[in-house]
């Protein structure tokens, strides 16, 4: 009861005499949360769109009986251990097999429980910068720091996708992982310390880019409780050991049962850096850094799903080394905070362990980035603003505290207006992949979904065309694509389209693009594209006879 009362009264438990927390308001959280989760209000409306047909309509392990093979034993896209493509996420599948059997299989089931686990995951957001922070972040900055995490334009990526669920799963968890061992005045006791690594384990069960957690999760566990003089005890070595069983029963088990992908050389048509030496890739991994920050301060065009694919790090080295250049510059700020209170170095661990995993650093993560990927990495950088933010309100005038304000608010409005925008792509695969290509037309994975959803909305001509303008940017790859260069013929007749393209590229090479696409709509089974094709290929047989080279 007296525990009760001093947390109730804004006393940290865990923290030093004379430091309070300042309280958070529930009505306030509570209409932050609202209003973070508002721009996907209307997602219950959507339907399935385009992982979905994978992830939740074609995955006997959702829409069958409830059986632990299909969803320890099967990948993420419903393919068995023998063919899997390396996403093992069995805890988003769960959540998919109760939502599938409680609706019927009704896509707006799906979207309102997206919709709910994010409006969960910005409470326990509030919580969680609350109690591991302290009093380093007055209660406002900490509403700020969750509505700007709630209204980033990137989790348009996200929440409206029924797929990105394993986003949301996966950082909830993770949050959990961590909070759970610092709710309590003394030790860690070794039940928490076992509940924490069984959220670690939920964590990676629901996107393995959660496998830092079980590293992170105790490190700053520890540090919470060294500041607070009981960083020892039964408990806390129980909470490395555990998740550190986690951790390495995951690996194990992955290696044995569900081996990650093989990236082989013909993944390195959508991404370069697969196959490419160390250097190369740590090169890469600095310009997508930069690329991110930028997407995240100034979100304009993203596009939905593969908005990184556009993106040939390898022509942008400068931009590597400066990106380079900023994680060491992080790493040295890490060094410098290390011993302070709660604030920069926290933040900055938590970026770099949710980071690493997705930034081709080690290893190519990802055949193509998506913004998706950095949904749990933003948490962290929204919280290094909040900590700015609230150093410079501490130490500045009214007139530069209320220009920050402003600036502030300007941002949010900003990106949630686009968050709003943007999140109405995820309707259906036809409105998702048209705003993909309008983003980035150089993207030539869009450009090929695309075709297949024209087709399948009777629309053969147009599935024709970005087929062939796949094939043709695919045939140039890793050449960089001029952002307008096929932009201005989508507008055209097909016919149009077709005789501009050959004088753009030679008779030979469009024919060797056309021949390209019928053989895909020919193992798709889509016939009016094919035809449109045949009759495209009949002029060129004549003046084009041998491949090109």
């Amino acid at each position: 009861m007296e525990q009760a009362t001093e947390a109730s009264a804004g006393q940290d438990p865990g923290a030093g005499e004379g430091q309070r927390v300042e309280p958070s308001d529930p009505r306030v959280v509570a209409a932050v949360v609202a209003l973070g989760a508002l721009p996907y209000a209307s997602s219950v409306t959507f339907g399935f769109a385009l992982d979905d047909d994978f992830a939740v309509v074609g995955h006997r392990g959702v829409h069958g009986a409830l059986s632990a093979t299909d969803l320890l034993l099967r990948d993420f896209w419903g393919r068995s251990f023998m063919d899997t493509i390396g996403s093992w996420r069995p805890m988003t599948t769960l959540t998919y097999w109760l939502d599938w059997h409680a609706g019927g299989g009704r896509p707006w089931v799906f979207h309102a429980t997206n919709v709910a686990l994010y409006a969960a995951l910005l409470g326990v957001c509030d919580r969680f910068l609350a109690r591991f922070f302290g009093p380093v972040l007055s209660a406002r900055a900490r509403y700020g720091a969750v509505l700007a995490f709630g209204l980033l334009a990137l989790h348009a990526d996200v929440v409206p996708s029924i797929a990105g669920r394993a986003e949301l799963l996966a950082a909830l968890f993770s949050l959990i992982a961590i909070l759970l061992p610092i709710r309590d005045r003394g030790p860690v006791r070794p039940g928490v310390g076992l509940a924490a690594a069984a959220a670690s384990l939920l964590a990676i069960g629901s996107k393995e880019s959660a496998l830092p957690i079980a590293l992170l999760a105790p490190v700053l566990v520890h540090r919470w409780h060294t500041r607070r003089g009981d960083p020892r005890g039964p408990g806390m070595v129980l909470l490395f050991a555990s998740n550190a069983a986690v951790l390495a029963g995951v690996v194990a088990f992955r290696c044995l049962r569900m081996p990650w992908m093989a990236l082989g050389p013909e993944r390195a048509m959508e991404n370069p850096l697969i196959g490419a030496g160390f250097a190369a890739r740590l090169l890469g991994a600095g310009a997508v850094l930069l690329h991110y920050l930028a997407h995240l301060a100034w979100p304009a065009a993203l596009a939905p799903d593969y908005s990184y694919a556009g993106i040939d790090v390898g022509h942008e080295p400068l931009l590597g080394a400066i990106g380079i250049v900023v994680a060491v510059a992080a790493a040295s700020a890490v060094a410098m905070t290390w011993r302070r209170p709660p604030g920069v170095a926290d933040a900055l661990l938590g970026f770099a362990a949710s980071y690493v995993v997705v930034s081709h650093v080690f290893l190519p993560a990802v055949a193509v980035m998506a913004d998706r990927l950095f949904f749990l990495p933003s948490l962290w950088v929204v919280t290094l603003a909040a900590l700015l933010v609230e150093a410079v309100e501490k130490r500045t005038a009214a007139p530069v505290r209320t220009l920050v304000g402003a600036l502030v608010g300007a941002f949010l409005v900003g990106q949630g207006t686009v968050a709003t925008l943007d999140g109405a792509a995820w309707r259906d695969d036809l409105t998702l992949l048209t705003r993909a290509v309008h983003a980035a037309p150089g993207v030539a994975r869009s450009r090929r979904n695309l075709a297949q959803a024209l087709a399948e909305a009777g629309r053969p001509a147009d599935a024709a065309w970005q087929l062939v303008v796949a094939m043709t940017i695919l045939a140039r790859y890793p050449a960089r694509i001029a952002p307008d260069e096929f932009r201005s013929l989508d507008g055209e007749p097909p016919s149009s389209r077709v005789a501009v393209l050959r004088d753009h590229i030679g008779a030979c090479a469009l024919r060797d693009r056309l021949v390209e696409a019928r053989a895909a709509f020919t193992r798709w089974e889509m016939q009016g594209p094919r035809a449109l094709i045949d009759g495209w290929l009949a002029p060129l047989t004549g003046e084009a006879q041998a491949p090109c080279r």
